[in-house]
């Protein structure tokens, strides 16, 4: 028996000869009950199937070719894999049919009702419920109330859309509002908000959802709007600090594109590392990984996003959102760095705009539409001098730059 070349994961295989000489072979992942001593846990199987004209083999072969591409054929991902291995670390090896009876009987003992409504699926009933309102005689609902409603759930349901409603947290939220650039005062930031939070509430009141996820989303105060930005040796500190542990190492690619790119959490954390062109020194961003909804290729960026993806180790692009996400939160924590609102993101149109004075520049790299707007919101927050010690920070000159940085987790209170 001849196995040949695989192509997309499928063998085509050859036993001259035989009544069915030509076969296929693949493999896939199956749950398999019986591992892990009862608990469950998934393993490779491998499948084969023999046909008597090569035409059939190879019309099978194609089908299977196919399905692996679309996901059809299941396998596990780097990051599910984590996930279950997350999992048995929290249940301390309770089998998982124990967990599940656990939960359920926690959901009828608090009038709670097992989730399955999806963000896709909450938003589109807010919108017809809403749609409906205001075509009703005298209208319930303006136009332009609907048309706001309309515009920000539909850009929630494409951030959060594949996740049930009990899986979206107020973090992640906050990030989300925090990445459009129209979110340039606390009372839009509000807004936001508010239509986000409305769609979720009936959940509540029906018992689907024990809290809504956005109460734990302050609301800010209008009279405050400063941009919050790192200053030198704190984002020094945070990259030295990442640098030199195994865990956040795998994460300094996506951070640097934020810090050093100003690329939006929302891009930053979808990117593949098929859109870096290291050979041009520039980035592809898909019109689908940013708010413009423009394909935009990104050049002329500091030297120091180089320098960062240079030493990005290759698990940094299999994260998922909800990794890096993590990840990064727990980063700033660790480290002991303030985490203003996307300050990553703040600090670099802040200090590129310092070092160059060339909003233009600036406003290009961002997919910024106005370069005035920026421009007025960033001039003066930070000197020139500062500006160009922020776009030296290197894997090189990190620690050096972090000098004198006393981390927060380490600070001493004053006496009272």
């Amino acid at each position: 028996m001849a196995k040949q070349r695989r192509q997309g994961g499928v063998w085509n295989i050859d036993r001259p000869g035989r009544p069915h000489p030509f076969g296929v072979q693949w493999r896939e992942k199956v749950w398999d009950a019986a591992l892990n001593a009862g608990t469950g846990g998934e393993r490779t199987k491998t499948n084969t199937e023999f046909f008597d004209t090569a035409e059939k083999r190879d019309a099978r072969a194609a089908a299977l070719r196919k399905q692996r591409k679309s996901g059809a054929i299941r396998t596990a991902t780097r990051g599910e894999i984590e996930e279950w291995q997350a999992f048995k670390a929290a249940v301390s090896g309770t089998p998982w049919q124990e967990v599940v009876a656990g939960w359920r009987s926690f959901l009828m003992q608090n009038g709670l009702k097992e989730c399955t409504v999806t963000v896709d699926d909450a938003v589109k009933a807010e919108l017809a419920r809403a749609t409906a309102l205001s075509t009703t005689t005298p209208p319930q609902m303006s136009r332009d109330t609907l048309r706001q409603k309309k515009h920000k759930l539909e850009l929630f349901a494409e951030q959060f859309g594949h996740l049930r409603i009990n899986q979206v947290t107020a973090p992640a939220v906050e990030d989300w509002i925090d990445d459009f650039d129209e979110v340039e005062t606390e009372a839009t930031f509000n807004n936001y908000r508010k239509h986000v939070r409305a769609m979720l509430q009936p959940y509540v009141d029906d018992g689907t959802l024990r809290r809504n996820p956005i109460d734990g989303v302050k609301q800010r105060d209008d009279s405050t709007g400063e941009v919050g930005i790192l200053a030198v040796d704190a984002a020094a500190h945070l990259f030295a600090f990442a640098l030199k542990s195994d865990r956040y190492r795998a994460c300094v690619g996506r951070l640097a594109l934020e810090a050093f790119a100003g690329l939006r959490f929302s891009s930053g954390c979808r990117l593949e590392r098929s859109d870096v062109n290291f050979a041009d020194k520039g980035i592809l961003l898909p019109k689908h990984k940013i708010k413009t909804k423009k394909r935009h290729y990104i050049d002329n960026l500091p030297d120091q996003v180089w320098a960062w993806l240079e030493v990005t180790p290759d698990e940094c692009w299999d994260l998922t959102p909800r990794q890096y996400m993590e990840l990064k939160s727990n980063l700033f924590v660790e480290a002991g760095v303030p985490h203003p609102h996307n300050c990553l993101r703040h600090s670099f149109c802040t200090y590129d705009v310092a070092a160059h004075k060339n909003p233009g520049r600036t406003a290009y790299i961002l997919c910024h539409r106005n370069q005035d707007l920026l421009w007025t919101r960033y001039k003066g927050n930070a000197t020139e001098v500062d500006g160009k010690r922020y776009q030296s920070i290197t894997p090189q000159t990190a620690a050096k730059l972090a000098e004198g940085y006393v981390p927060l987790n380490a600070r001493v209170l004053p006496a009272a």
